[in-house]
């Protein structure tokens, strides 16, 4: 019989978060960084982002064709070629015709967003979500309106849009890591885990 999945308590997560409170500052401050240099830049945010995003779907599409035709016997394997051959023919389009995927991926980044904001608000109402409930519920709602406004401004946006959100995003969910860390309260910094 399958048992329901137990979530922490408030308690157990703020002990269990508590003593790698230093780290949880550094990556909410290296990704709030990052976010002020996209921000910065979107032009070129745009396409590096695009340049990425078509590296990874070539990747995984170079993996999925390549277990395919290693587990032949099996049912799924020829979805698993389709799926393969789906993300390199959508990585060429990135990488070949860089314009337009970014037009593809502004679309695609608004509904990410828009998800990513709804998902982000609804946490915040999470009983075990420990203080700092606000920043999460303002990075959501943050998140929701910018997908929002790609949405209402695509396609024309394409060119810019990708980068500056990227940053925005980015700036806004370092800050919900720095803010739930400040929440933590005291009781150590981080800790190397003993035996």
């Amino acid at each position: 019989m399958n048992q329901p999945i137990q979530l922490p308590s408030k308690d157990e997560l703020i002990e269990t978060l508590r003593p790698h409170r230093t780290a949880l500052v550094i990556v909410g401050l290296i990704q709030g960084i990052l976010g002020i240099a996209a921000i910065g830049a979107p032009q070129f945010a745009t396409q590096v982002g695009t340049a990425l995003f078509g590296f990874l779907l070539l990747l995984a599409g170079v993996v999925q064709i390549t277990q395919s035709l290693r587990i032949q016997g099996w049912k799924g394997a020829t979805i698993l070629l389709l799926s393969g051959v789906l993300d390199l023919a959508m990585a060429g389009v990135l990488l070949v015709f860089p314009h337009r995927g970014a037009v593809a991926l502004t679309l695609l980044l608004a509904i990410i967003l828009l998800c990513q904001g709804i998902v982000r608000m609804g946490f915040s109402f999470s009983p075990q979500l420990p203080q700092g409930k606000g920043w999460f519920f303002m990075g959501g709602l943050s998140s929701a309106v910018l997908g929002g406004l790609l949405w209402w401004e695509w396609p024309a946006d394409s060119v810019w849009a990708i980068g500056l959100i990227l940053g925005v995003n980015l700036l806004l969910g370092g800050l919900s890591v720095v803010g739930l860390a400040g929440s933590l309260g005291g009781g150590g910094s981080d800790q190397a885990a003993t035996g």
